[in-house]
């Protein structure tokens, strides 16, 4: 992650899909690869953030939000469909990550989405 002092600083970073997984057949294969990467658009939101996790509770935190586009073969009715994919990560000083945040928000017949949550749960 690029370092600065300045909020609202931005940079894009290649990356996959990590949630959405077919949940029905499908005659489309090679459409929508797992693999598939599309880019992410990353800014520093915050310089400042306080964030509790069952580690405890952090502050001066850095909090780095991405958004992306991911277009994909949705189902046969639908055809294809822009997914919205959002990230929110909470860096604490000393620490590292403490909290990510991250969802791709999609439900058809064929694929799902849905979101996941990581918080840090010990630091020595």
């Amino acid at each position: 992650m690029p370092y600065s002092d300045v909020t609202d600083r931005r940079w894009s970073s290649k990356t996959v899909r990590y949630i959405i997984h077919r949940i029905g057949p499908s005659t489309i294969t090679s459409a929508n690869r797992p693999t598939q990467d599309f880019v992410m658009s990353y800014r520093i939101a915050s310089r400042d953030e306080t964030v509790s996790v069952p580690a405890g509770t952090f502050e001066d935190c850095l909090l780095v939000e991405g958004e992306a586009t991911l277009t994909m073969f949705a189902d046969p009715l639908t055809g294809y469909q822009d997914v919205p994919i959002k990230t929110r990560e909470w860096y604490a000083p000393g620490v590292g990550l403490v909290k990510l945040e991250r969802s791709e928000v999609l439900d058809t017949r064929i694929y799902k989405g849905g979101s996941y949550l990581f918080e840090l749960v010990e630091y020595l």
